[in-house]
């Protein structure tokens, strides 16, 4: 799997994999059922400037198809935090990708002066939630169906290590990275 920036040019990829969604997967994602991407969330998606706005993308070997996004977005309020979304196809899902991603945005967004992701899941969704517990640094607090995380990136940062693949520097980032994640069979 190979792990790199969200392009611009990336918009219907991104729009084929959003419809390899179920209606399960798009709820606990958008918290509400979006039958398809709008040209508006599509174009707000992919203009990110790799420095406010940061997005990975994970690739499949060999077929090119993009098989998980993750993204961070700048709380212009407090700049050290940041808003956190991944999202993962279903059939890609529980194979590491999110994973994988998460690791590999919490280094980009220390690099930018970021020290804490925020994210709100819905309580039933397990998976994301033990997710950010792996992570380490997590913090959650439960109002109904929402689960508040606040995560601190420095003990993602330091359990990830602090050497990093040359071919993913600062912005612009343009480089990528492979990450060995099983196939199915």
């Amino acid at each position: 799997m190979l792990i790199r920036t969200l392009r611009p040019e990336d918009g219907p990829s991104l729009a084929r994999g959003f419809e390899q969604l179920s209606e399960t997967s798009r709820h606990r994602r958008f918290f509400t059922v979006m039958p398809h991407l709008s040209e508006q969330a599509l174009a707000y998606l992919t203009a990110v400037d790799h420095h406010d706005h940061e997005a990975l993308v994970a690739v499949a070997p060999g077929s090119g198809q993009l098989v998980g996004v993750a993204r961070f977005i700048r709380n212009p309020r407090e700049p050290d935090h940041a808003e956190l979304a991944v999202t993962v196809i279903d059939s890609w899902q529980r194979r590491g990708v999110g994973t994988a991603l998460l690791r590999e945005l919490a280094q980009r967004a220390a690099e930018e002066g970021i020290r804490y992701f925020a994210a709100e899941i819905l309580a039933d969704n397990r998976p994301v939630l033990t997710l950010m517990h792996r992570l380490g640094g997590a913090e959650t607090t439960c109002s109904g169906a929402v689960v508040s995380a606040r995560i601190d990136l420095t003990a993602v940062t330091d359990q990830a290590g602090t050497a990093r693949d040359p071919a993913i520097p600062g912005p612009p980032r343009r480089g990528r990275r492979r990450t060995a994640v099983p196939r199915r069979r």
